[in-house]
């Protein structure tokens, strides 16, 4: 019988036991309890599939039970219904075990209903973004479009000029707003060791061919590698992507610098461009001098987003103009180790 430290049954996380082959349940401690809302010797004459929710089926559980007992661990996400009828999702981990010289599955099981909640309501937002905010300001920057080429100069054409500019801004925030919904898959947000040479080079190779007449200048000083998940690219990105839309290709040089800061224990992305200084005003966003929820504040969200992604990595955004043309931007990111190689 698997009877595992008195500290398991102790801990705040959900843990079980299922036999490799049959995957019975062996052991479940007291979290699990809760969670399935059944005893410890109910489960035992459970099976997984008694357990799961409709449209996930016991096989495809077992199946990764198996796989498991192999030695290949498995991370999903499953829903279960409780004793109680009640729908939860999970997310569960199983890896291979030996307790008395007698195999075992082993799993790690967390609530994360409230995370597919949230996750549901997210797609919701980006339905009603892309499928009709999205769609409708485009009818309106389409529209201005043909008045703008079809119109005389008057005194009406710098009105116009001003709604495109706006319709151009809602347009740039509905892509920011689907990729912060894509930021609730999981898989976006796992960090691991990431070689800043492979990232940086990838983007810039992107943009080199987008955007020939623009002066290409990328140094990597040190190796530097750095703990992170997809949100360096995605404002990496939007550093240069806001660098090329603003200037002229034919007069703009962007110098990439990779270096380490061994003073601090970081390592810097320094962007320099000849280009037009950033406005004020999307600096000062970054600086908190006015509020989020000013009505000119359409402005700013691209810096904002990536001041937010360098931030939870543990780093920080800086941003340098110049008074006529020039601007430096930097992203100082903690220092990673390369991962171990065999």
């Amino acid at each position: 019988m698997f009877s595992p430290p008195q500290f398991i049954d102790d801990m705040d996380i959900g843990i079980v036991g299922h036999h490799p082959e049959t995957g019975a349940f062996v052991y479940a401690n007291s979290v699990i309890e809760d969670l399935y809302g059944y005893s410890v010797e109910e489960l035992r004459a459970m099976s997984v599939g008694e357990l799961s929710a409709e449209g996930f089926a016991g096989s495809d559980a077992l199946e990764r039970i198996h796989a498991a007992a192999e030695g290949e661990p498995q991370e999903f996400t499953w829903q279960i219904q409780r004793a109680s009828d009640e729908l939860l999702w999970i997310k569960v981990r199983l890896v291979r075990t030996t307790h008395d010289d007698t195999p075992y599955v082993v799993g790690q099981v967390q609530d994360i209903t409230e995370f597919k909640v949230r996750e549901r309501r997210l797609k919701l937002l980006q339905r009603i973004t892309r499928h009709n905010l999205r769609n409708q300001v485009q009818v309106i920057h389409g529209m201005t479009d043909e008045l703008l080429y079809d119109m005389d100069p008057g005194e009406h054409r710098g009105d116009l000029q001003m709604v495109q500019e706006a319709t151009t801004n809602l347009l740039d925030l509905t892509e920011t707003v689907d990729w912060l919904k894509s930021f609730t898959n999981e898989q976006k947000t796992v960090r691991r060791p990431v070689r800043l040479e492979t990232l940086v080079t990838d983007v810039i190779d992107g943009y080199r061919d987008e955007c020939p007449a623009v002066d290409w200048v990328v140094r990597f000083e040190d190796d530097c590698w750095v703990t992170t998940d997809e949100g360096l690219r995605f404002a990496f990105n939007e550093a240069i992507q806001n660098t090329v839309e603003h200037n002229p290709h034919d007069s703009l040089q962007v110098r990439v610098t990779v270096r380490e800061a061994p003073e601090d224990g970081l390592v810097v992305i320094c962007i320099e461009d000849t280009g037009q200084p950033i406005p004020d005003s999307e600096v000062e966003a970054l600086a908190g001098m006015y509020s989020a929820d000013q009505l000119d504040h359409g402005i700013g969200t691209g810096f904002w987003v990536m001041n937010h992604i360098v931030e939870t990595l543990g780093g920080r955004l800086t941003i340098e103009c110049g008074e006529d043309a020039g601007n430096r931007v930097e992203f100082s990111l903690p220092r990673a180790d390369p991962p171990v190689t065999t």
